[in-house]
């Protein structure tokens, strides 16, 4: 997938002030508020060498939500509120699994690959 481009209020620094030798090696964009990630090219060689080389985050995050609705046959579907910590990348194979406890309007995941921990997080249902 192509990563989103920069809001109409944003705008893109020099390549100089961010570093790069090229316009497309850029992989920032700010508007009044901050910093925005927003690559300039989706397609450059080395950024996107790959279509997909490891699991998105948001992947993970749904795949909680998903588990989690699951595990709860339907009672907790649309959590309020989410964080996600990756400690490591989420390969796309061998299939990773998610795990789930839930304590009262709060459930708790992990996502483990291989054994090995890769991401974890919370999501708070009301």
């Amino acid at each position: 997938p192509a990563p989103s481009t920069p809001p109409a209020a944003a705008h893109r620094p020099s390549p100089a002030a961010l570093t790069v030798n090229h316009p497309q090696d850029a992989v920032l964009a700010e508007d009044r508020d901050g910093l925005l990630v927003a690559p300039a090219d989706p397609l450059h060689p080395f950024l996107f060498d790959h279509p997909t080389d490891h699991v998105p985050g948001m992947v993970l995050l749904e795949a909680a939500r998903q588990a989690v609705a699951y595990r709860s046959g339907g009672a907790l579907a649309r959590p309020c509120a989410g964080r996600l910590r990756a400690v490591r990348f989420t390969e796309l194979a061998p299939p990773a699994r998610v795990l789930c406890t839930r304590h009262h309007a709060t459930c708790v995941f992990r996502v483990v690959q291989g054994g090995t921990p890769t991401a974890y997080g919370t999501l708070s249902y009301t």
